[in-house]
């Protein structure tokens, strides 16, 4: 059994598992920024509406 059939699909595994991991803080991250957003939209209505 040659080695690149034994490697070719644990670096494939194992680039599937970065990928993963990396959309799905990148998901968190863009809902924590949405938030944020949200949160600074109303801070900007509050203060406009007391001038």
């Amino acid at each position: 059994m040659p080695i690149q059939s034994v490697i070719r699909p644990l670096v494939w595994f194992i680039t599937v598992l970065l990928l993963s991991s990396v959309s799905s803080r990148f998901e968190s991250l863009g809902d924590e920024l949405q938030l944020r957003g949200i949160v600074w939209r109303r801070a900007d209505c509050s203060f406009s509406s007391t001038t």
